[in-house]
């Protein structure tokens, strides 16, 4: 069924719908990471954001938000409302998009790499479950709260993992896409 799901999907896409996709993904991190939130928070506390970091412990997670101070927790909590689940969202689909669009034009390893449209999938979902988990964390605070601050540096490890994972095979997929095309000219030489 999944496979049947994937397949629908990987009709649909269109290297046009990637470009867009890309783009507006682009343009998004562009003011996300140089003129929204994220650097004022760093700007205030002199902390980057929390779901940048890979494999913080309950007490980096409780340091760092102390730095944030009121005015860096608050304006992070709207950062995960308003800005982060779109993002997340937009960057797991932009992602998905640019496998599924190569598993169509590669010869060799499609089934691959639309199976592996999956692994973006995966951090949209693991995103919006560390979202959750540092609101919580937020709502919370000053209380502290070790098993939540575990789960949201888990939930933020693996959602790294996932992004890293889909980059990686985004660019083995130009890779085998390269390799292929250039396969192909020379036999039809």
């Amino acid at each position: 069924m999944l496979d049947r799901i994937l397949a629908s999907l990987q009709r649909r896409v269109t290297w046009r719908m990637v470009l867009m996709l890309t783009t507006a993904f682009m343009l998004m991190s562009l003011v996300i990471f140089n003129f929204g939130w994220a650097p004022r928070i760093e700007e205030i506390s002199g902390q980057p954001l929390i779901d940048t970091i890979f494999a913080y412990s309950a007490n980096d997670l409780y340091r760092i938000l102390g730095a944030y101070g009121l005015e860096g927790r608050q304006l992070y909590t709207q950062y995960l409302i308003w800005l982060d689940l779109l993002y997340g969202t937009l960057a797991g689909v932009t992602f998905a998009a640019i496998l599924l669009a190569l598993s169509k034009s590669v010869d060799r390893f499609g089934g691959l790499l639309r199976v592996s449209a999956l692994a973006p999938i995966l951090k949209m979902m693991l995103d919006y479950g560390e979202d959750a988990l540092l609101l919580l964390v937020l709502a919370r605070y000053p209380e502290i709260v070790i098993g939540l601050a575990s789960m949201a540096s888990l939930f933020t490890s693996l959602k790294l993992i996932t992004v890293y994972l889909s980059l990686i095979l985004i660019a083995g997929g130009f890779l085998v896409l390269l390799f292929s095309n250039g396969f192909r000219q020379q036999r039809q030489r």
